[in-house]
């Protein structure tokens, strides 16, 4: 099932929940929820707590148990890592996980909130792209449970790190106040500036070219890669000098390369502009980047598979032919073509170009990046909400925050005396490569779907190699993300002309969800129709009936929920 019916499917699902949620109708009726409580009421009734002092250890001396669904990302194997045998024996509670595969977590969501069969918890709903729009609607429906009265009676961290910054009751709170998920605090810096690209710097060395720094220079470099035997393998016609996939995070390829022509979220297509929110997927200038697009599909300079190809399989071509990588360069928010080889060496962050008017931008995800929104949610299936919340708390200290790295001596060491680390302070550790014989080798943690806190100071804290090639460290990639984004934030959008998560009128959430997703598909569409030539992007015919589609389709109704959304946002 491909992405856009996958969204269709979920838009369908959440509105027949809606319609019976309206009706009274549905298993989770028979028990209702106090929105303002979270207290459960005319049905099964919490246990009586059995739990120890808040912020003690074990968390309860009668062994206790509860279900949490979560996505299988990564490789690894949350019932068997070495932080869930290790907490369990920390807490005296044991988890009974319910692993969904990733290809199939958004229809397992749906399925599961349609019938009312309801795990206790449910992690990794941020993948699921429950947006506070969704989370509100499960909300009124009784599927999930408000948790402010359960943060404030069973957390200490969390509560701490509230308190500490205002910013994050704000970006994970409903219009009212209330608060139904809990979040991934992780202050990424990269993260934040993530609409990158990667470019083969053994490529230009071969070639003799410098760092291209313009639009014009990078057009000129992906016609050396085309032209030229770039790779050095003795045969010029291999060469595949730019490429993307479907799919994948800030992989769009109007997202790095439209920033030359005008301010480009591909996310959204929306932007601050005199404190309100513009669409511009539909300005002049966006139709000049993708007339640009469009001129290196003509020229073979952008491979046709970028619009079919997944990852997995674009890693497999990038290193088919050894240690000659076949892609020039490629739009990514991290490496992700090198598989198991040393072929990532081969590429730098390309930093932002600037355009023919001087134009040089990026976005700025610092206000949905760094806490991220609806990672996890209770249900009101859940026995005893107290329990769950005292077992998540810990996650959101620096304590916490080590014991998942792994065990001190085998996945960490304090780091010594003037060792650096990545901002080039006295680093605090550094990080290690858990022996190939150790039983939890390659299994350490819980995927990020359960929240975690890295704060800045744990990011930045890791000793950091001076060359991010170096053979003997564990963290190459992440000190260049972190050096190669430098560049990115020096010509980002602020904080303040960034867009939060945006919470919209519960009356207004079927509305909203429909809309974003059409015009989000619709758009997502006529881009490649532009590029490939389905659509002649120098047509004034075409270019003006993608514009009336969209008209159609309800953009500016979608613009207005949006700016009132976005206004409560300001106003709170």
């Amino acid at each position: 099932m491909n992405k856009r019916i996958r969204r269709i499917s979920a838009i369908l699902m959440i509105t027949v929940m809606v319609m019976s949620g309206l009706s009274g109708c549905g298993k989770t009726s028979e028990t209702s929820v106090n929105k303002n409580t979270g207290d459960k009421k005319n049905g099964e009734e919490a246990t009586a707590s059995t739990l120890n002092e808040l912020g003690t250890f074990p968390l309860s001396n009668e062994k206790q148990t509860f279900s949490i669904m979560i996505p299988q990302l990564g490789t690894e194997d949350v019932t068997k890592c070495y932080v869930n045998d290790a907490y369990e024996k920390k807490t005296n509670v044991s988890i009974k996980w319910i692993v969904v595969p990733a290809d199939s977590w958004n229809q397992k969501v749906s399925i599961v909130m349609a019938s009312g069969d309801l795990p206790d918890v449910i992690c990794g709903m941020d993948t699921y792209n429950v947006t506070p729009t969704n989370e509100l609607l499960y909300a009124n429906q009784g599927l999930i449970i408000p948790l402010n009265d359960v943060i404030e009676k069973n957390s200490t961290n969390f509560k701490n790190l509230m308190k500490d910054d205002p910013q994050i009751k704000k970006l994970i709170s409903q219009n009212d106040g209330s608060i139904y998920s809990l979040p991934g605090i992780s202050v990424c810096y990269h993260c934040n500036y993530s609409q990158k690209m990667y470019i083969n710097s053994t490529w230009l060395k071969n070639l003799g070219l410098d760092m291209p720094t313009t639009i014009d220079e990078y057009y000129n470099v992906l016609k050396a890669f085309k032209e030229k035997d770039a790779n050095g393998n003795g045969d010029p016609n291999d060469e595949i000098p730019l490429i993307a996939n479907a799919g994948g995070w800030h992989t769009q390829l109007d997202g790095f390369l439209m920033n030359a022509f005008t301010y480009c979220d591909a996310d959204t297509h929306m932007a601050v502009e005199d404190g309100k929110l513009i669409y511009t997927a539909t300005t002049d200038k966006y139709r000049e980047g993708v007339k640009f697009l469009n001129k290196l599909f003509n020229e073979g300079l952008l491979s046709p598979e970028s619009f079919t190809n997944n990852q997995e399989t674009n890693a497999k071509i990038n290193v088919s032919n050894g240690e000659y990588a076949m892609f020039g360069s490629y739009p990514t928010a991290y490496q992700i073509y090198s598989g198991d080889t040393d072929i990532w060496k081969q590429y730098d962050i390309l930093p932002p170009l600037k355009g023919a008017d001087g134009v040089a931008t990026t976005p700025n995800y610092e206000l949905t990046r760094d806490v991220i929104r609806g990672n996890m949610v209770i249900t009101s299936a859940a026995k005893d909400p107290d329990l769950i919340m005292r077992w998540i708390d810990y996650f959101y200290s620096d304590e916490g925050t080590m014991f998942r790295t792994g065990r001190e001596g085998i996945e960490w060491r304090k780091a010594e005396k003037g060792e650096l680390g990545f901002d080039g302070e006295q680093a605090d550790y550094a990080s290690l490569q858990t022996p190939k014989d150790d039983p939890y080798y390659g299994n350490i943690d819980f995927s990020q779907s359960v929240p975690l806190m890295y704060s800045k100071k744990y990011r930045e804290g890791a000793v950091a190699a001076a060359d991010f090639r170096d053979n003997s460290i564990t963290n190459g990639t992440e000190i260049q993300l972190f050096r190669g984004t430098k560049a990115y934030e020096a010509v980002a959008r602020s904080v303040e002309d960034s867009i939060p998560t945006l919470n919209v009128k519960s009356e207004e959430a079927s509305d909203y969800s429909r809309l974003q997703t059409e015009i989000k598909d619709y758009q997502d569409e006529a881009l490649v129709k532009f590029i490939t030539g389905s659509l002649d992007i120098n047509s004034d015919k075409d270019w003006e009936s993608y514009k009336t589609d969209l008209d159609n389709m309800g953009l500016k109704q979608y613009l207005d929920i949006s700016n009132e959304a976005y206004q409560n946002y300001l106003s709170r």
